[in-house]
């Protein structure tokens, strides 16, 4: 997966600030900060449904890879920097790589070179043609019928 530039983090975090709840900004608190965090999740994954095993998976494993003060880290970077300059100007490489790692998490499952969550990566969603190896998508043979 091709490295975020700097345009593509200001996108990405002024898309997470867009979808949070109206007066985030305004409010205080882990529990304010970890919904802020999931919008982020959200943002970054391109859709505001993720399966709930997903969004819970990646927190879970985004605090075990860069710890808790991590995920508070890009949230005050999100809260701090709406505009998009000073946003440009304050976001840092561990912040992108941080991004990359929770995109390729959501797309591939992969956590730690173990694809741990394969069949709820946001890669299948994306794929009209096909379901991950194990979930059914009809009786054998569908595949071979004309697409409605």
């Amino acid at each position: 997966m091709p490295g975020f530039d700097r345009r593509e983090v200001i996108r990405l975090l002024s898309a997470a600030i867009a979808m949070a709840p109206t007066g985030a900004a305004a409010r205080l608190g882990v529990e304010d900060d970890l919904a802020m965090f999931r919008d982020i999740i959200r943002a970054i994954g391109g859709t505001t449904y993720l399966p709930p095993v997903l969004l819970e998976a990646c927190e879970t494993e985004f605090a075990r890879a860069f710890g808790t003060e991590a995920m508070f880290a890009l949230v005050a970077l999100a809260r701090r920097r709406p505009e998009l300059a000073s946003m440009s100007r304050d976001a840092s490489t561990r912040a992108g790589d941080q991004m990359r790692w929770i995109a390729t998490f959501l797309f591939t499952g992969e956590v730690d070179g173990e694809v741990r969550y394969y069949d709820y990566c946001l890669g299948w969603q994306a794929l009209t043609f096909a379901t991950a190896p194990g979930l059914c998508g009809g009786p054998f043979g569908h595949w071979q019928e004309p697409q409605r």
